[in-house]
């Protein structure tokens, strides 16, 4: 293990905490606490940013994405964006980054790009209800609303008792009537 290894599983583990902290803060409206959070997350980004040039390899991956996870966490797109495209440099088949990335995506209102991430997410991790849901809302998002219809038909042969994909299907067909 890296010198650095368990001080990063320490700090993901911590955001992971926090992440959860900041849902239930949020939940109930608690402003206060989800300004401390906040300020924790930004101690455990700015650490990270700090550690990061002297970090390599999985250890850098792994930092990128926790910056990654953290800035989306607080809304900050763009650098969660650029912490997420350093991360699949190194790691371009990780299913959870991509998926993250294709959030994130969205967020910025990139569906094309957010559709590339889900497709390799797919490609990398198989098929599931909510993946082939969003990869449909991306290619709808984007235009491209065949392409959408053609994939939920074929999410819902795959899985027919998903109601999520069936409800995307009937919300498409009433937006964009074929």
């Amino acid at each position: 293990m890296s010198e650095h290894k368990s001080y990063l599983i320490e700090q993901s583990e911590k955001v992971v905490d926090l992440q959860q902290k900041l849902e239930e803060a949020r939940a109930v409206d608690d402003r206060s606490a989800c300004e401390l959070l906040f300020v924790e997350l930004e101690r455990i980004g700015d650490d990270l940013t700090g550690l990061n040039p002297s970090l390599d390899g999985d250890d850098l991956a792994f930092s990128n994405f926790m910056l990654g996870s953290i800035c989306s966490i607080m809304g900050l797109w763009t650098h969660a964006e650029q912490a997420y495209e350093q991360a699949l440099s190194h790691w371009p088949e990780h299913v959870g980054l991509l998926n993250e990335m294709a959030e994130c995506q969205f967020e910025l209102g990139n569906y094309s790009k957010a559709a590339d991430s889900l497709e390799r997410s797919i490609k990398f991790g198989g098929q599931t209800p909510i993946l082939l849901h969003d990869l449909a809302v991306a290619y709808a998002w984007n235009g491209d609303v065949a392409k959408a219809r053609i994939t939920l038909i074929n999410g819902m042969a795959r899985f027919p008792n998903d109601t999520t994909l069936t409800e995307a299907l009937k919300e498409l067909d009433l937006t964009h009537p074929q």
